[in-house]
């Protein structure tokens, strides 16, 4: 990157911006990462309570900017995004401290409405009137996967070998050390964010119908992909012993997403497929890594299903925002996409809960029953995007694949 990227004010605006991200989502994947173990092996819940306390989780951190965005408006982006970063510290500053689940619950909520809230910021200043450069934006999706990948490497790491609570310790700190950085070198204040009408965005959902059945198809293509997160920490550690690899199959997924999200797309776009196909494509890649774990539940294994995982996301993420995209318009477009990180939180909350409570009804050593389960599931997802295919509710364009 060239080094004058960094010199000019607007250039250091852009790098302070990069570090909120980075630190952000450093510390947001990095307990995503362990949390299904840190729950069941360091706060002895049960497995099912888990994924009802991950459902909570996973929604507060989607649905945080719609609560706090209102109470936010009245101050200078600085001064929200410094809140923003505290409550994301505070939050994972009590995680770290206590085991009781009425306080832990508020202390997620607390670090759900500041990651909500420092997503939508940094992309809203971003995209400001003087810094409108597009390649900031491909920067970002950058900067987005990498800070996953480091820490889903860094968290699992830490929680073999010291233990789950310094992962949220360290999380903190990284936040104290973001709102640091944005005090002192953010000098840039007066950009104010838009309104999100949450009312208008349902109402317009309701009355489309390709923006309402996208939004089930978001919520079912998330309830599929967040099983990276729910059964296959619980599959590593319950039935392969291996919770060692955990750290390194984030970062292949991470690795690839940055990598070949761009290029695979491109090289689809050539046999003009639309994005029914695309989505088409990912649901039967994901199907094949569940069913492939299920039948051979080795490590080698779990390298390829992540691959065809990673595969899937790739091809569904992007077409469902462009198709999204194709049909809104205007002031209703910031509303519906506002309203979509619920769809997302609900899909992930539901996934949790699902991996979790599946992987209780199995024996240990047999949780891999768990994946011929979901490759069904993905079968009966397929059959219904068979049935509700309608030619106007997906049309492709070139999107970047990033996790929001």
């Amino acid at each position: 990157m060239p080094k004058k990227l960094f010199i000019s004010p607007m250039d250091r605006k852009s790098f302070v911006l990069f570090s909120s991200n980075f630190f952000a989502n450093l510390s947001f994947f990095s307990m995503l990462a362990i949390l299904t173990l840190y729950f069941t092996n360091s706060c002895g819940f049960s497995l099912k309570f888990s994924g009802i306390f991950m459902f909570f989780v996973l929604v507060f951190s989607r649905v945080g900017r719609i609560i706090l965005l209102p109470l936010l408006k009245h101050y200078a982006s600085k001064t929200a995004l410094i809140i923003s970063a505290l409550l994301m510290s505070i939050g994972y500053f009590i995680i770290a401290l206590s085991k009781i689940k009425i306080v832990m619950l508020l202390a997620f909520f607390a670090m759900g409405l500041g990651y909500g809230c420092n997503s939508v910021y940094v992309r809203s200043l971003i995209g400001t009137a003087n810094n409108t450069n597009k390649l900031l934006y491909v920067q970002l999706s950058i900067v987005t996967n990498l800070s996953a990948a480091i820490g889903s490497l860094l968290a699992v790491c830490v929680f073999t070998h010291v233990g789950g609570e310094y992962v949220f310790l360290y999380s903190a700190l990284m936040m104290l050390i973001s709102a640091f950085i944005i005090y002192s070198k953010l000098h840039l204040e007066e950009y104010p964010i838009s309104n999100v009408n949450m009312l208008q965005a349902i109402g317009f959902i309701l009355r489309k119908p390709g923006v309402f059945w996208i939004f089930i198809l978001t919520i079912l293509s998330w309830i599929m992909y967040v099983q990276i997160f729910s059964v296959l920490p619980l599959l590593l550690n319950r039935q392969l012993g291996a919770t060692q690899f955990l750290g390194s199959l984030y970062a292949t997924n991470t690795a690839m997403i940055t990598l070949f999200s761009m290029s695979i797309n491109k090289y689809l776009l050539k046999f003009q497929m639309d994005a029914y196909q695309f989505i088409i494509s990912g649901f039967i890649f994901i199907g094949a890594g569940f069913l492939l774990l299920y039948l051979m539940p080795i490590i080698a294994t779990a390298y390829l299903s992540m691959v065809l995982w990673t595969l899937g996301e790739i091809l569904i993420i992007p077409s469902l925002s462009s198709s999204l995209s194709e049909l809104t318009r205007g002031s209703e477009r910031l509303n519906v996409f506002a309203f979509n990180g619920v769809a997302i939180g609900l899909g992930e909350g539901v996934g949790m809960y699902l991996g979790t409570t599946l992987v209780e009804l199995q024996p240990a050593l047999q949780t891999s029953r768990v994946y011929l389960f979901l490759s069904l599931m993905t079968l009966i997802f397929l059959g219904v995007l068979m049935i509700f295919k309608t030619g106007h509710l997906f049309k492709a364009e070139l999107t970047e694949s990033i996790k929001i």
